[in-house]
């Protein structure tokens, strides 16, 4: 939920650094729909990392999950705007999102009981 509410307070700022600013509106939905990737992608995150945790243990997954979303929280950080680098800002900033999101399976739920 924490997410959402940073993203939806962010979404504005976001569109106009990473997306064509000819529509306002049309950026705003790129912005959102990126996000909205990233959320897609927390299922594939939860199997992969569910099944690393299962076979190295609880402590382990959570430190890669941790270091994984460090990585991309610094990714987003770090890429150029779309003022500086053009259409490249876009894509970019998609798959940070979408790696971001593959990522941010929640280690206590990933992985069973022991």
């Amino acid at each position: 939920m924490y997410d959402f509410q940073v993203f939806g307070y962010y979404a504005a700022a976001i569109a106009r650094t990473f997306f064509p600013s000819g529509n306002e509106f049309a950026s705003l939905m790129l912005s959102l729909m990126t996000f909205g990737a990233g959320f897609l992608m927390r299922p594939l995150g939860a199997i992969v990392l569910g099944a690393y945790m299962d076979h190295r243990g609880r402590r382990d997954g959570l430190l890669l999950t941790l270091g994984l979303m460090a990585i991309g929280t610094a990714s987003i950080a770090c890429t150029p705007s779309y003022a500086s680098i053009g259409l490249i800002a876009s894509p970019a900033d998609f798959h940070v999102s979408v790696q971001s999101g593959d990522q941010a399976c929640r280690p206590t739920t990933c992985a069973p009981e022991s």
